[in-house]
């Protein structure tokens, strides 16, 4: 059509050749950029990459609280890994479940130089271990688990004179279940551990009291358990039951209607050592916190 309209204006075969091969060409579409390549993952640590150390956690009795620490340690440079999200599991003999604690719920603390801190108050007379976890880079990192054995709390040095002679008594205790609710069907159980020391007289270790030989006390006489409320509402004797290798038991109800909210108890035990005649008491009450029913 171009050749055409060229010669019907008069052109010369020249000029209209020339402007035959001016005309534009088609344009091939671009090529697709390449794509850009997979971002690289990063390398995978060596499971040793970092040490966890737990302090000794030495004696602990039962419903006293104790400072759990940890250390994670950068095995390659042997400075402190601060700045980790690290949660705690916690397992108790004869329970299923795991109780987890984490830094993200405020539960762990983390102290700088890759030390991390958790309280923990152990409520029942049973083992537990610990895991300390953490994740780098989307690795996870998990310490050995550490066994803590609980020991019933007490008095351990508690001086008595008899016949002209001093001796020296344990009586333990704890509460079943640790953290007790108020109920009107679920008794409470009160256990007490009453142990008698060997030494005597200038022989007893009063500065370390709980370095002397101890003997369990099978035989307890005129054994009682007193309750007193703290707003003075209770105050009530209870009589133990004897369990075995010094042990001896005491139940009671603690009412929805009693405990209201809370309520703090003090508990007394006392007893008569026949081996000496001794009347026995620990010289401070032990305290029991009932909290609100479930």
């Amino acid at each position: 059509m171009i050749r055409k309209l060229l010669f019907t204006l008069g052109l010369t075969s020249v000029t209209a050749a020339l402007l035959v091969a001016c005309q534009p060409a088609s344009v091939p579409a671009p090529a697709p950029a390449p794509a850009p390549p997979p971002p690289q993952a990063a390398p995978l640590l060596a499971p040793d990459a970092f040490a966890i150390k737990m302090e000794p956690l030495g004696h602990w009795h039962v419903l006293k609280p104790k400072k759990l620490v940890y250390t994670v340690l950068d095995t390659a440079t042997s400075q402190g890994k601060a700045g980790l999200k690290p949660v705690i599991q916690i397992a108790r003999g004869g329970n299923p479940s795991v109780t987890v604690r984490s830094l993200e719920n405020g539960q762990i603390k983390d102290e700088g130089q890759g030390i991390y801190t958790m309280e923990y108050t152990p409520a029942d007379m049973v083992p537990h271990a610990f895991v300390f976890r953490f994740n780098v880079d989307g690795q996870e990192f998990v310490s050995a688990p550490v066994a803590a054995e609980l020991a019933r709390d007490g008095e351990e040095g508690i001086k008595v004179e008899a016949k002209g002679t001093s001796y020296v008594y344990q009586v333990r205790y704890n509460w079943v279940p640790g953290h007790a609710h108020a109920s009107d069907k679920d008794k409470v159980k009160m256990v007490f551990e009453i142990m008698r020391g060997l030494q005597e007289g200038d022989k007893i270790n009063w500065e370390q009291p709980f370095r002397n030989t101890f003997d369990l006390i099978t035989d307890a006489d005129h054994a009682e358990v007193m309750i007193k409320s703290a707003d003075g509402a209770v105050d009530q004797e209870v009589h133990p039951v004897y369990k075995g290798k010094g042990i001896y038991e005491a139940e009671r109800l603690f009412s929805v209607a009693e405990v209201g909210k809370e309520k703090i108890y003090d508990v007394r035990f006392s007893f008569t050592d026949p081996y000496n005649g001794a009347k026995v008491t620990h010289s401070e009450p032990y305290k029991l916190r009932i909290s609100a029913a479930h």
